[in-house]
């Protein structure tokens, strides 16, 4: 065979080769943080996750499938709804 077929087959496998071990690294480095599906998770605790569902905002679908900063955005608000509810009236008010 001619030298530029074996030049191309020896690119095509080094190619290959390379997306194979990217791809690989990049699932270990998903798994070691906690990442699922290719997204990255957002790192919200429970308690956040109980006060989006309860307060009605979102449904655990709807959640997972936000952009991290939607779902800070959902959980600070959410909280603040739950810390509103749980204050006593005051005399002054």
């Amino acid at each position: 065979m001619p030298a530029w077929v074996w030049r191309t087959i020896a690119l095509l496998t080094l190619f290959g080769f390379s997306a194979w071990a990217i791809r690989r690294a990049g699932d270990r480095l998903r798994a070691e943080l906690g990442g699922s599906g290719g997204k990255p998770r957002a790192g919200l605790l429970k308690d956040e996750i109980d006060a989006i569902v309860s307060s009605g905002l979102a449904t655990p679908k709807t959640l997972a499938a936000m952009s991290p900063k939607e779902q800070r955005m959902l959980a600070s608000m959410a909280l603040a709804l739950r810390s509103g509810q749980n204050q006593r009236p005051t005399r002054e008010q």
